[in-house]
């Protein structure tokens, strides 16, 4: 089969940026009454949502690399930017495990092993300008996400 060339032009210097998912928080707040009331309240714990900005400086769309270590449930990687997300719904990981993503071949390897991403998963790319990405998932401690790319222009 064919292959074209890669047509980008990619920064010399990758970028790199890293986000911790801190462990929820016990929720301070006690309610005076256990029934009767009419709303059911989500767990007991406050997410602390983290995000980051990637900034592609180039003209055109680069695919970042992306690795997730830490102990995570059904772990998200999120491009709030464009509202798309690559999923693994299901998928434990524990404190050791390391889930490398990579956008530019669409696969994922789960601790070096093939491990596919959820099928409605969304292949994103890193826009010209800035990109807010962050992890979403259920975790008891610290889970890291880092995004690593480069500019793209053509």
């Amino acid at each position: 089969p064919l292959v074209a060339p890669d047509p980008r032009k990619y920064a010399t210097t990758a970028q790199q940026v890293q986000v911790v998912l801190p462990a929820p928080v016990v929720s301070p707040l006690a309610l005076p009454f256990t029934s009767g009331f009419p709303v059911a309240f989500p767990g007991g714990f406050l997410p602390e949502a983290s995000s980051a900005v990637c900034t592609n400086a180039g003209t055109f769309e680069t695919r970042p690399q992306f690795t997730v270590t830490g102990p995570v449930t059904s772990p998200a990687v999120v491009n709030a930017t464009l509202g798309y997300q690559i999923s693994f719904t299901g998928l434990s990981m524990g404190a050791n495990d390391v889930l490398t993503i990579d956008t530019d071949n669409r696969q994922s390897f789960l601790n070096g092993s093939f491990y596919p991403a959820d099928p409605q998963s969304s292949w994103f790319v890193f826009v010209p300008g800035d990109n807010v990405i962050y992890l979403s998932g259920v975790t008891s401690s610290g889970v890291a996400l880092t995004a690593d790319w480069s500019s793209a222009w053509v």
